[in-house]
């Protein structure tokens, strides 16, 4: 069954980190529960709409897009960081060449202080790459509480109604379901809205937002 095919997929490390999403009559919480505990990332209730999937599907790919763009930048700091080590451990390296390749003291003590001066600019920029790459990490954590706090929520709140009107649709009144469908239009704009703010972080973090300056008037604003 689908429980089955999820663990073998997580299972499988080169198929581990697809995201998968449940389609399924089953709308009980505990089948619900049960296949995010299995690492679904989503649990879509028949009957579906195709549009709804449609675009669970993009934002869902958008995220692991962007979860794959925070790993490649955490490789990328771990790679410079490697590399700042490297350029260390060979001005280390010069250095005790220098102490055997010169006679005059006063050239040797004039090289020694430039690879002094070398070795703490290097160790400057191996203390910025570590603090980035701190930072990077922190802000990747974020990114992965909200994702799972603030998506998590809304959606489950999204199914709740969903399934009651699914269930009840014909014994419910009609303001009633114009009530649910006002709950459902405004946490789907919640939803929306989140991506959207995650989509905007994801592209501040990649240095591609459009520098677009606008003139205001602050004048306008306070009489306002």
């Amino acid at each position: 069954d689908g429980y089955e095919v999820i663990q073998k997929i997580k299972s499988n490390d080169e198929l581990k980190e697809i995201p998968v999403i449940f389609l399924t009559a089953k709308n009980d919480i505990d089948d619900v529960v049960r296949g995010f505990d299995y690492g679904a990332v989503d649990y879509i209730t028949k009957p579906f709409n195709m549009r709804e999937i449609s675009t669970r599907i993009k934002n869902h790919l958008g995220l692991f897009n962007a979860k794959k763009q925070i790993a490649i930048q955490n490789q990328e700091l771990a790679e410079a960081n490697q590399r700042l080590l490297e350029t260390q451990e060979e001005l280390k390296r010069r250095n005790e060449d220098l102490i055997f390749a010169h006679d005059s003291i006063e050239e040797y003590a004039y090289k020694v202080n430039q690879i002094n001066q070398k070795l703490t600019e290097s160790e400057a920029e191996l203390k910025k790459s570590n603090d980035d790459l701190i930072k990077a990490n922190r802000e990747k954590d974020k990114f992965f509480s909200i994702l799972a706090h603030d998506l998590r929520s809304p959606f489950t709140g999204l199914l709740g109604v969903l399934g009651l009107l699914n269930d009840d649709f014909d014994h419910l009144a009609v303001d009633d379901k114009r009530e649910m469908i006002a709950a459902l239009l405004q946490s789907t704009k919640n939803v929306h809205a989140l991506i959207e703010n995650l989509l905007e972080w994801s592209r501040v973090k990649r240095r591609v937002i459009k520098f677009d300056p606008t003139d205001i008037f602050p004048a306008h604003i306070v009489s306002s």
